[in-house]
């Protein structure tokens, strides 16, 4: 069901250019030096954190996630902004569970309960987000929703609307089951995962749609200085629908939206100018807002949509892992050579019988 990635982009910095330059990178580097914290702000600025999700390629954004979460990087953020499976990261982050929460990928979502391409042919979501929020993030793999909500750095979450066929943000969130409609929202596709989500009387559904890397939203919400976590490797872009996708899901989705679905048709061009943008000002920063996309290297093999390999869900993780510590420390990180599984509250456990997990901590 995935289609082939295409290596066309831009890199992130020319030859002369090092990421310790750019304007994202010495903010957040400044406030974790300083011990900064919301409210308590020896500088003016509004520092965003995007996540990007894209199904099991979520698990490279997770390892991102991850290794800030190792760097005690939180407090360093004023927001952070999910969408799709990133908003799934994004808030096991805002949690302080980061790693906690990206082991669900290589420990349970390879699982024929979460995925399973039979139910196609009985018109049923071929993956479960009941599975994902229902039986792992309230029960088994527990979100401490109580930290996302109580958070002095606010969480938001980045969907389509179906109304108005652009990008919106939903937070703050009173309470549990408005966040976990939220997430649930944020992972809302036809054919894939579900039907659009009602919220307040409006409906949403994936961002995928509309700002699969939401840091336009970001700036329009205040942002001067976003940090952008990409699942994808540096200079891939989405590609466009095939024919099967868009005979099924395109179908699908113009009996929703008729307006999101010409965004769907479209989303290769969408997705350029976006990634066009961010790689222009993550090489070139000339004036506030400030992007910067943190991506894994070039040459590194993209982990697809619906990747179900344990190995490379591992591999993916690692990546990400590497390139956040590495991106805050300047220094390089050496491969993952201590697996750990950990419970909620961050303690070692023994790991489990199938896959392993990551705990990318060089020792």
């Amino acid at each position: 069901m995935s289609e082939p990635e295409t290596r066309e982009l831009p890199s992130w910095a020319p030859p002369g250019r090092t990421p310790e330059s750019h304007p994202v990178i010495r903010l957040l580097r400044r406030r974790l030096d300083e011990g900064s914290c919301p409210g308590e702000r020896s500088d003016p600025h509004r520092l965003g954190l995007v996540v990007e999700g894209g199904g099991m390629r979520g698990v490279v954004s997770g390892g991102m996630l991850a290794g800030l979460e190792q760097m005690e990087a939180l407090p360093a953020f004023d927001v952070v902004y999910g969408a799709s499976a990133g908003a799934v990261g994004a808030a096991y982050f805002v949690a302080r569970q980061a790693l906690y929460g990206m082991e669900i990928y290589h420990h349970h979502l390879t699982d024929s309960e979460f995925m399973d391409y039979r139910r196609a042919a009985r018109g049923e979501p071929i993956l479960s987000i009941d599975y994902l929020l229902e039986k792992l993030m309230r029960g088994d793999k527990p979100l401490r929703v109580g930290r996302v909500l109580e958070s002095a750095v606010d969480f938001r979450v980045a969907v389509s609307s179906v109304e108005e066929n652009g990008c919106e943000l939903l937070g703050p969130f009173g309470d549990v089951d408005h966040l976990y409609r939220a997430l649930r929202a944020a992972i809302s596709l036809p054919l894939v995962t579900g039907e659009p989500v009602e919220i307040d009387g409006r409906a949403y559904m994936d961002a995928a749609m509309t700002q699969p890397i939401p840091f336009f939203a970001a700036i329009e919400d205040g942002c001067t200085h976003v940090l952008n976590l990409l699942s994808r490797p540096q200079g891939v872009h989405r590609p466009a629908p095939g024919f099967w996708h868009r005979v099924t899901f395109g179908r699908a989705l113009m009996s929703v939206s008729e307006g999101l679905a010409d965004l769907y048709r479209d989303r290769e061009a969408l997705y350029r100018a976006g990634m066009e943008e961010l790689a222009r000002s993550s090489a070139e920063p000339e004036e506030e807002p400030f992007l910067y996309g943190l991506s894994v290297d070039a040459d590194r093999e993209p982990v697809h949509s619906f990747e179900t390999d344990v190995d490379r869900l591992l591999e993916g993780a690692r990546m990400g892992y590497s390139a956040a510590v590495e991106m805050v420390t300047g220094d390089p990180v050496e491969t993952v050579v201590t697996l750990r599984a950990l419970d909620d509250e961050g303690r070692v456990i023994e790991p489990p019988a199938r896959g392993e997990s990551v705990r990318s901590v060089a020792e």
